[in-house]
């Protein structure tokens, strides 16, 4: 059973790593790095107020990747169900009109 003695905070600089991009390099996740940016370019898009948890939960997006465009029609499928729902304010527009 390994032991942890301690350990430190290092900047990567001082590991000799140049950039984000390097350090991405060097543990094998730039292809997820990538797929997150485009996930929260995306997302952002449609709803930018989600930009604060994009943030604080990336591995959890990364989790869902292969369904996030279904996780993102949620709120649009919600949305227009409240819109289309008897006796909502859209509907009774509709139904003045005639």
């Amino acid at each position: 059973m390994p032991f942890v003695l301690g350990s430190r905070r290092l900047r990567h600089r001082q590991l000799g790593i140049g950039s984000n991009e390097d350090a991405l390099r060097l543990i094998g996740r730039t292809m997820q790095a990538r797929r997150f940016e485009e996930l929260c370019g995306s997302t952002m898009r449609r709803f930018p107020q989600l930009k604060p948890w994009l943030a604080a939960h990336p591995l959890k997006v990364l989790e869902h990747v292969d369904d996030w465009e279904r996780i993102l029609a949620i709120p649009r499928l919600s949305l227009l169900h409240r819109c289309t729902c008897k006796g909502s304010a859209i509907s009774n527009i509709d139904t003045k009109r005639g």
